[in-house]
């Protein structure tokens, strides 16, 4: 079976062979590998998050380390995308101890928000795996090219407004006020980048299906795993820089 995902279709160069479908991926294998990724990630930044407060010096190293980590794990697995159960792991760990900083930051500022984002990011989760397993949502193939270019125009603007604000002080402005407090601007952008990645739940769950349906072999339920693992945390901190933008406005 040949898809049209992209995806899919670069596994399947990978994929031998010879199909024994007696060792071929399912739904409750990916199911059971996404609960143990999401819970390695938050096991590293409830840990990275006591230890901002306890021992500071330790977590700045972390900290440190990290960075570096999480770039060289990606890239090994762009190149090697069949060694995601390892490299995805130590991946999702890095990401997790900046997470738990990032989050001990935000909740101590503002208290709730960082519990707020967790609740939300399984609701909504909940919400598209009910829409996306009863039919009520399909996901085509022009809905998944229209996804990714979307993205990388989010990052592109993104990374340029940056810049931009860097230089001209006006373009800050237009997404913070004088006392830091976040526009209505930057509010509605974070909405839109909340709606934004949980309909890459979608995507995901569309993979996930033609992992299954294509008969791959079970050690690619990593790699879906993994996708689905990363959109979560990407919806998370969406949720929680929304929260905090409300939050600073309240104050």
């Amino acid at each position: 079976m040949r898809s049209s995902n992209i995806a899919i279709r670069n596994l399947q160069r990978l994929q031998s062979g010879d199909w024994d479908p007696a060792n071929a991926a399912t739904y409750k294998g990916v199911a059971k590998k996404a609960i143990l990724l999401v819970g390695i990630t938050i096991f590293a930044a409830v840990l990275s998050a006591a230890l901002l407060f306890t021992y500071p010096g330790i977590e700045l190293v972390l900290l440190i380390v990290s960075i570096p980590t999480t770039l060289i794990a990606m890239l090994v697995m762009v190149f090697a995308p069949q060694t995601v159960k390892v490299t995805g792991t130590i991946y999702l760990i890095a990401e997790g101890i900046m997470v738990g900083a990032v989050s001990a930051v935000v909740g101590a500022e503002y208290g709730g928000v960082v519990l707020a984002a967790l609740l939300s990011t399984f609701g909504v989760f909940g919400v598209m795996m009910t829409l996306y397993a009863t039919g009520i949502v399909k996901v085509s193939q022009k809905f998944k090219s229209f996804m990714i270019t979307a993205l990388l125009a989010f990052i592109i603007v993104n990374l340029l407004t940056s810049l931009a604000g860097l230089i001209f002080p006006g373009v800050r402005a237009l997404f913070y006020g004088a006392g830091g407090e976040a526009t209505l601007l930057s509010i509605g952008v974070s909405v839109i980048m909340v709606l934004f990645a949980s309909f890459f739940i979608l995507v995901d769950l569309s993979n996930i299906d033609e992992l299954v349906r294509g008969g791959f072999d079970k050690k690619y339920e990593w790699n879906a795993a993994f996708g689905l693992t990363v959109t979560l945390l990407w919806l998370y901190l969406e949720f929680l820089r929304l929260f905090s933008k409300i939050a600073s406005r309240r104050r």
